[in-house]
């Protein structure tokens, strides 16, 4: 909701509330009217990527960010002691992964 008018943000926040009820085809409606406004202000501000929609570069961009976090947070436990071959051998796997993907 944070950067939309406020007439948008309302209409967000209404159809996100769990109180009261509403049929099955009058919250389809409202989720239509929703979008297109939705999709006009963003047309209008030059805001792409509705519906996070992200480019293939970008999803790889972020999962190999969280692989190498994950394999930095598993490093961390082995160092503790805990079951460290285990999560050595798995943040080495993660390692890998990537190194051979980027070289």
């Amino acid at each position: 909701m944070a950067g939309y008018p406020a007439h948008i943000a309302g209409e967000i926040h209404a159809l996100s509330s769990p109180s009261g009820s509403m049929s099955k085809r009058a919250r389809k409606a409202a989720q239509a009217r929703l979008e297109e406004k939705i999709a006009a202000f963003n047309a209008a501000n030059g805001i792409t990527g509705y519906r996070g929609e992200r480019s293939l570069e970008e999803q790889r961009r972020g999962q190999r960010e969280a692989d190498l976090n994950y394999a930095q947070f598993l490093d961390g436990l082995a160092d503790h002691g805990m079951r460290p071959r285990v999560y050595r051998k798995e943040a080495a796997r993660l390692r890998a992964k990537w190194e051979a993907i980027q070289g």
